[in-house]
């Protein structure tokens, strides 16, 4: 933040279904909001996956992270005010399909979002105020017909993105990196994805 301070997200399970907090901390370490921290999400999970958090250019914090819901798990974004009020919640991902390890991004003029859907990666652009700017989100398949998972995003050129993937066509092959590039219409820039990791393999697992 632009005073020194920051905010820490955490899945919480002091009350059973590791729960979505964030906390605010000023420049020296002291909490800013109430003990405990600010539940986002009221969830109910026996584990968990990864999830994100950055800020948009007024320094409010946006989450994004899975929930579960009545027919699946879906994905959610949330926005949290600097005073610690929660000013939006944007469902990205309605339940049915697998979803995993969402991940979130703000340029300078929009958020982006990422998740793992079923086989392909999905991604959507929201506004300010949570309003989504794609009439349908966009999908990244693999063209070799395996998995292809997002893994990171960053802001780029022109207000948009640049994702980076794990591909690999079975659990225990060559897990592969690879990145595209997304503009702020919902299309990919580059003719293909780009490899850019040759003749090695990142781990196996998440």
């Amino acid at each position: 933040l632009e005073d020194g301070g920051c905010y820490v997200s955490w899945f919480d399970n002091q009350g059973g279904g590791y729960d979505v907090y964030i906390q605010r901390l000023d420049a020296q370490g002291n909490t800013m909001w109430q003990p405990n921290g600010i539940m986002i999400a009221d969830r109910n999970y026996s584990s968990v996956m990864d999830f994100d958090l950055d800020l948009d250019p007024a320094g409010n914090a946006i989450v994004v992270f899975r929930q579960n819901m009545i027919g699946g798990d879906g994905v959610v974004v949330s926005s949290i005010s600097l005073d610690g009020k929660i000013q939006w919640n944007s469902i990205v991902q309605n339940p049915g399909s697998f979803v995993a390890s969402p991940v979130i991004t703000a340029t300078n003029m929009h958020i982006v979002v990422g998740w793992i859907c079923d086989e392909d990666s999905k991604f959507q652009q929201l506004d300010w105020d949570g309003m989504q700017s794609w009439q349908e989100p966009l999908v990244i398949t693999d063209s070799n017909g395996g998995s292809l998972q997002v893994a990171d995003i960053h802001p780029s050129l022109d207000g948009g993105v640049i994702a980076s993937f794990v591909q690999y066509t079975t659990f225990w092959g060559t897990k592969l990196l690879y990145a595209q590039r997304i503009d702020t219409q919902g299309n990919t820039v580059w003719p293909e994805l780009t490899q850019v990791m040759l003749n090695n393999s990142l781990q196996i697992g998440a």
